[in-house]
């Protein structure tokens, strides 16, 4: 099967936004800029003169970073101004527009766009303020006492730039300019910094934009290559096209040099790295990568590949390949520095094949779902249909019954998150709620076993138990020591696992505590099924052996003719590398079945409003890695609200503010 690319298209596309193109036209018709005003502490910046600088962070290729305050929101910015002397109105224009684009992508690996826009001549980018270490600094501080690289920590910082690369390539954007000083390590874990700006910068003497003698020199011209040496493309070094693949070779070099503490493409000079890497010539030092995960290499092998056709064409096989022996849970340490190193870096994105417009005030974390007139369920006729898909396998006398009849709904636009909710996630709720909720002892095994919300407070969850302490099968425990207090904590190594063992009073608490709330089973397969009808939530395709966190239990089609080899076992949140949604949603397939906000009515799928709602069973949906056959999009079970499982997670949604 072929696997899917990003194609190339033109950066000067339009964006499909009319407050981005009338930014543009007015950037690209106005005069040439003026000197940029001097920058001092205290100085106002923007519209209404909005930002307000606070100290300065440092100094880059295009421009100087400074720590602001967004006087209109309340919070601290990252703000670079570029001081770029180039009047060429045309370059200004992509600049702003990319800057846009990158404004849409929304996931926790990413450093967020805020705002863009000029300041008396001076073009300006307000991002989210991230504070951490760089990758950069990591390299060095290791070069310098020589240690050995940690495996699990390697691991954990790849897959999380994978992560975050998938995020950019599924909204169409290349980041073009991956190296470790755009790799910071926050408390919060990996963020991605500064895609895009590369290709736009037009000083020869900047890091960013190559000036090479090639081919065009003959005909009186000189080549821009964008990128910088060391950690560009083979593709990048002959100026062609890009695409996904060329951030997954950018991310085998850091791995390489990580392990190797060099890069694989050397040279004394722009040029002769720029040959290097176009000969591809590169070697494994093998004492070095014995002692770690042999996934690395395999990735740092396949990532690193000349040949377009032989190297990694998606994030998706990038993860697949590092996790590929992650069912045990390989658990490196979590990533997390001290704070203490500011960084902050402009980020903006090169457009190729972006299609959507800018999703309206969505979350942090959360997918923009844009809703519609959907058809919901099955009728008689297409349960048939997928009997026969199923073959002997289909559970004819009960499961498909719960999914009819069909019918036509309307859903508001909304958000929905990402990801299921962790167990750190819910242990931070519980510790922050800690005089709220009373801890029982288990009358048999005499443990602190249920955590029950206190009477009181006008909550509808007053007096219900929100989670169970089962300490076999739980990922958060409750220490009540004399010197610690009352403290949930979450147990070693299961910090990003989905959540399990909460009632669904727990679930609608937690997305309440959160300012969000539980979504209805209308709008969970809305952002399942889509406009388009889709069998899964990644789409048609069968289910792949590793691609979906689910057992192969031959209740599915699979495009393996036998059951994988490997048993199924909970991974942290995003390790399906094929259970992503068209709109970035992750692990509707597999994972964890979701608690949602919609009761139980027995006999049919149509929800018939009841005064006592509340004594229903509530309705979950998708697979989990117990069972396969729910995490069809139609897939559809219930349980009773005050129940716990193992595999019965949740997330949240939230309104769209207008």
């Amino acid at each position: 099967m072929e696997k899917p690319r990003i194609s190339d298209v033109d950066s000067n596309d339009a964006v499909g936004d009319s407050e981005t193109d009338a930014l543009v036209r007015a950037v690209a018709h106005a005069p040439a800029r003026r000197t940029p005003p001097a920058v001092v502490i205290g100085a106002k910046w923007g519209a209404a003169r909005r930002y307000v600088i606070d100290e300065i962070l440092g100094r880059g290729g295009m421009g100087s970073v400074y720590a602001a305050t967004d006087s209109l929101l309340g919070r601290q910015v990252a703000l670079k101004i570029i001081d770029d002397a180039d009047d060429d109105v045309a370059h200004r224009a992509r600049l702003l527009r990319e800057a846009r684009l990158a404004a849409v992508v929304e996931h926790e690996r990413i450093a967020r766009v805020y705002d863009v826009g000029e300041h008396e001549g001076a073009l300006f980018i307000a991002m989210e303020l991230v504070r951490g270490e760089t990758l950069r600094a990591h390299f060095d501080r290791r070069r310098e006492t020589n240690a050995p690289p940690d495996g699990g920590h390697l691991v954990d910082v790849a897959t999380q730039i994978l992560e975050g690369l998938a995020a950019l390539h599924a909204k169409g954007v290349v980041h073009g300019d991956l190296k470790p000083e755009n790799v910071i390590v926050a408390e919060s874990g990996v963020k991605l910094l500064d895609f895009g700006l590369a290709k736009t910068v037009s000083s020869t003497e900047r890091s960013g934009v190559v000036p090479i003698d090639d081919k065009a020199s003959a005909r009186g011209s000189r080549a821009m290559l964008s990128g910088t040496p060391g950690y560009m493309s083979p593709e990048q070094c002959n100026g062609e096209p890009v695409d996904a693949r060329t951030d997954l070779f950018a991310l085998g070099i850091i791995v390489y040099e990580w392990v190797e503490a060099k890069r694989p493409f050397l040279g004394r000079t722009t040029r002769e790295v720029i040959d290097a890497t176009r000969a591809g010539s590169w070697v494994f030092t093998p004492e070095a990568w014995q002692p770690l995960p042999p996934q690395l290499r395999t990735f740092a092998e396949r990532a690193l590949e000349r040949s377009l056709d032989l190297r990694c064409a998606s994030a998706a096989e990038g993860l697949a390949i590092l996790r590929e022996r992650k069912r045990a849970r390989w658990q490196g340490r979590a990533v997390g520095v001290a704070v203490g190193v500011g960084v902050a870096v402009a980020v903006v994105a090169a457009r190729v094949g972006f299609r959507r417009s800018s999703p309206p005030n969505v979350p942090p974390g959360m997918a923009y779902i844009r809703g519609g007139t959907m058809t919901l369920g099955h009728d008689a006729d297409a349960d048939r249909a997928e009997c026969a898909a199923l073959g002997s396998h289909c559970p004819t006398d009960n499961i498909f019954l719960r999914e009819q009849p069909s019918y036509k709904a309307t859903i508001a636009p909304f958000s929905l998150d990402v990801d299921e909710v962790t167990n750190a996630d819910f242990a931070s709720m519980l510790r922050a709620i800690g005089a709220l909720v009373k801890v029982e002892i288990d009358d048999d095994e005499h443990y602190p076993r249920y955590a029950r919300l206190v009477e009181g407070g006008g909550q509808p969850e007053a007096g219900k138990v929100l989670y169970d302490l089962w300490h076999e099968g739980n990922g958060i425990e409750y220490v009540d020591d004399p010197e610690l207090h009352r403290v949930f904590r979450v147990k070693p190594g299961w910090e990003r696992l989905p959540v399990g063992f909460v009632s669904w009073y727990g679930a609608s608490y937690y997305c309440r505590f959160r300012g969000k709330r539980l979504p209805t089973e209308d709008e969970w397969e809305t952002a399942a099924r889509g406009t388009d009808d889709r069998r899964y939530p990644w789409g048609g395709e069968p289910p792949r052996c590793g691609g979906v966190l689910v057992p192969f239990d031959g209740e599915l089609p699979t495009e393996h003719p036998t059951t994988c080899a490997e048993p199924v076992h909970l991974l942290p949140v995003g390790s399906s590398p094929q259970d992503i949604t068209p709109d970035g949603v992750r692990d509707l397939g597999g994972s964890m079945t979701e608690w949602v906000d919609t009761p139980y009515t027995a006999g049919s799928r149509i929800h018939v409003p009841q005064a006592n709602a509340d004594a229903l069973p509530a309705v979950l949906r998708g697979g989990s890695w117990t069972e396969s056959i729910m995490l069809r999009t139609v897939g559809r079970n219930r349980y009773t609200r005050d129940g716990f499982g193992t595999n019965v997670g949740f997330r949240c949604a939230a309104d769209i503010a207008q």
